[in-house]
């Protein structure tokens, strides 16, 4: 659709081109035109003169008319272009989103998910970072390395299960400290 509505104002500016080129040509020949017979009738009139005598009443009155032409020529003022105006395009009203009331979630059942995400998230890391590590070990060909890396990669995992555990002892006491306070 926008490619057509171009297309048409294309159309449209070339169209007005033409126009104005087809004046300005017939402009022209009608200004050389009327020179032209003003010319000629200069040549009558001092040809005339010459060859015979001139009557006293035409030759004063030609004079004049030329003399007015020449004064009309000189008052006629080019006319102003009017300036088209710019079409303002009205602007959109945003509507305001109406808030929706949050409904009061339990906090634990959340907690207790979000947990089990971190913990699959955790998991799926490994996972990816063996396969990575077993690929590149294929490639090299050395079995003695994976054996060393997979002893290490089994103490981080243990490591890491021995800190989850006191975590999870840690939380525990504060959670019974908060109960007896209450």
């Amino acid at each position: 659709m926008k490619r057509k509505k171009k297309r048409k104002k294309k159309r449209k500016k070339r169209k007005r081109k033409r126009k104005k080129k087809k004046r300005r040509r017939r402009r022209r020949r009608r200004r050389e035109e009327e020179r032209r017979r003003e010319e000629e009738e200069e040549r009558r009139e001092e040809e005339e003169g010459r060859g015979r005598r001139r009557r006293r009443g035409r030759g004063r009155g030609r004079e004049e008319e030329e003399e007015k032409r020449k004064k009309k020529r000189k008052r006629k003022k080019k006319k102003k272009k009017k300036k088209k105006k710019k079409r303002k395009r009205k602007k959109k009203r945003k509507r305001k989103k109406k808030k929706k009331k949050k409904k009061k979630k339990k906090k634990r059942k959340k907690m207790k998910r979000r947990r089990r995400k971190r913990k699959r998230k955790k998991k799926k890391k490994k996972r990816k970072r063996k396969r990575k590590k077993k690929k590149k070990k294929r490639r090299r060909g050395r079995e003695e390395e994976e054996e060393e890396e997979e002893e290490e990669e089994e103490e981080e995992e243990e490591e890491e299960e021995e800190e989850e555990e006191e975590r999870r002892r840690r939380r525990r006491r504060r959670r019974r400290r908060r109960r007896g306070r209450r």
